[in-house]
C-alpha cells in the first residue's frame, strides 16, 4: 500500500509540475505551421499533432492522429494511434501505431523501423536504407533503397516467436501458403486498417552479397549462435534454480510420455499466450493514449515508461523459458539419464552434463527437417517437465527437516521428488 501511495504522489506530482520542468524551449504544443522552421528538436503531443513546417532537428511526436507533412532533417520519432507521414525525413523514422501510412510524397532518408497492426505505403514513397517492422497486414506499394524486412499477418506474427524456439519451419510444409496470391486473405477494416490473416515476408530483391564466406565457417558460426544463449540460460538455471531444474527434470524421466503430452498442449496454448501479450502492450499503449487526451501528456509518459518495460520483461522471462530453458531442461534430463544408466562415477560433475547434452541438442538440431522435430519434442518435454514439477509443488506435501538435519517425507508424497546428488 506504501508502493501505491508513493507511485500516485508521484503521478500526481508530475501531472502538476511546470511545464519549464519538460524542457520548455522544444516543447511546440500539438502543431508546427507549414513555413515555420524550428532550428532545434521538437517534442509534440495532443489529441491530433500537425507538423507541417521544418524541423531542423530530431521531432519527438505522441498523439491520437498525427500527420507530418512537413520536413524534418533529423529523425522522426512517433507514438501514435493513427500515423501518416507525406513529408521528407532526413535520418531514420520509428514509429509505433495502430496504422500507420507513407504517402505518395513521403520520403524517410534511411532506415523505417514500424511496430504496430497496419501499415501502408503508397507508390511513389521511398525508404531510402531498409524497411523493418512487425505488422499484422501490410500494403508494399512504395521503394525500399536495400532490404524489405516486414513480418505481416497475424499467423506469421505468432509464428515469428515460434522459430526462435523450433527453428524455421520445414520448406515442404509452408510451400502451399508462402505460394498464394498478393493480397489474399487481406482484410481492410475501417480506416483503411489492413489485417492479414495469412501472412508473408517480403524478402529483399536486392543480388545477394558476391563476397561468399565459407560453408564449413557459416555452418559452425550457425551453430555457435544457437549454442551460446542456450548455454548462458542453462547455466544461470543451474547454479540459481537448482531445485527448479531438478523438480523438472523427474517427470521427464519417470514419466516421459505423460509429460510429453501435456508439453503439446502447450505449444498450442502458448499462442493464445502470445496474442494475450500482444493485447496487453496495446491495451499499455491505448490507455497512455487515454491519459494523454485529457492533456496529462507527462503522466502518459511516465505511466508507459513504467508499464512497457515490466510488460516486456514478463515477456522476456517467458520467451527465455520457451526458446532455452526447456531445452536446457530435457538435455539436462537425457544426459543424466545416460551417465546414471552406464557410467554412474560421471555423474559427480551434474553441470558438465548440461553443457555436454546442449552440445547434443546443436547438433542433432542441425540435421534438415528431422532437426526441426527434434526441437518440437525437446520443448514439448521441457514445458511438460515443468508443468508436472510445478504442479507437484501446488498439491504435493511439503518436505520437512528434522532436528539433526535428515529431511522426512510427509506421508502420502509421491515418488516424484527433487533427486539429490
Amino acid at each position: 500500500m506504501r508502493g501505491i501511495a508513493v507511485s500516485l504522489l508521484i503521478l500526481i506530482g508530475l501531472s502538476i509540475a511546470p511545464r519549464t520542468l519538460f524542457a520548455q524551449s522544444i516543447i511546440r504544443g500539438d502543431t508546427v505551421l507549414s513555413g515555420e522552421v524550428i532550428d532545434n528538436d521538437v517534442v509534440m503531443s495532443g489529441d491530433a499533432v500537425q507538423l507541417s513546417g521544418t524541423v531542423k532537428g530530431n521531432a519527438f511526436i505522441i498523439g491520437r492522429d498525427v500527420v507530418v507533412d512537413g520536413d524534418v532533417e533529423g529523425s522522426l520519432f512517433v507514438i501514435g494511434q493513427r500515423v501518416t507521414i507525406n513529408g521528407t525525413v532526413g535520418g531514420g523514422a520509428y514509429v509505433i501505431a495502430v496504422s500507420s501510412r507513407l504517402g505518395a510524397t513521403a520520403s524517410v532518408g534511411q532506415n523505417l523501423y514500424y511496430l504496430g497492426i497496419s501499415f501502408v505505403s503508397e507508390r511513389g514513397s521511398q525508404v531510402g536504407r531498409d524497411l523493418v517492422g512487425l505488422s499484422l497486414g501490410a500494403v508494399l506499394q512504395g521503394t525500399v533503397g536495400r532490404e524489405t524486412r516486414l513480418i505481416a499477418g497475424l499467423l506469421q506474427f505468432v509464428n515469428l516467436f515460434f522459430d526462435f524456439a523450433l527453428g524455421p519451419t520445414p520448406t515442404p510444409l509452408v510451400a502451399a501458403v508462402a505460394a498464394r496470391a498478393p493480397g489474399l486473405g487481406q482484410i481492410v477494416l475501417p480506416g483503411e486498417v489492413v489485417i492479414d490473416v495469412i501472412g508473408q515476408t517480403v524478402d529483399s530483391s536486392q543480388p545477394p552479397d558476391p563476397a561468399q564466406a565459407s560453408p564449413t565457417l557459416d555452418w559452425l558460426m550457425a551453430r555457435l549462435r544457437e549454442f551460446l544463449p542456450l548455454l548462458i540460460v542453462g547455466l544461470i538455471g543451474y547454479w540459481f534454480l537448482r531445485g527448479r531444474l531438478e523438480q523438472s527434470v523427474v517427470p521427464i524421466r519417470t514419466r516421459p510420455l505423460v509429460a510429453l503430452g501435456y508439453g503439446l498442449v502447450g505449444l498450442v496454448l502458448f499462442a493464445a499466450v502470445l496474442v494475450a501479450l500482444l493485447l496487453v502492450f496495446f491495451l499499455i499503449f491505448m490507455t497512455g493514449m487515454w491519459i494523454g487526451r485529457t492533456t496529462f501528456w507527462n503522466v502518459a509518459w511516465l505511466f508507459w515508461s513504467i508499464a512497457f518495460p515490466l510488460a516486456a520483461l514478463v515477456f522476456s522471462l517467458l520467451m527465455a523459458f520457451f526458446n532455452y530453458g526447456t531445452k536446457a531442461i530435457v538435455s539436462y534430463a537425457l544426459m543424466g539419464y545416460l551417465v546414471d544408466r552406464f557410467i554412474p562415477r560421471a555423474g559427480r560433475f551434474r553441470w558438465l552434463l548440461l553443457i555436454v547434452g546442449l552440445v547434443l541438442y546443436v547438433g542433432l538440431r542441425a540435421i534438415p527437417t528431422l532437426g526441426w522435430v527434434i526441437g518440437v519434442l525437446v520443448t514439448a518435454w521441457g514445458i511438460g517437465g515443468a508443468w508436472l514439477a510445478w504442479r507437484a509443488r501446488r498439491t504435493m506435501p511439503l518436505i520437512y527437516a528434522d532436528a539433526t538435519g535428515i529431511g522426512a517425507a510427509v506421508p502420502g508424497m509421491a515418488d516424484e521428488t527433487t533427486p539429490t546428488d
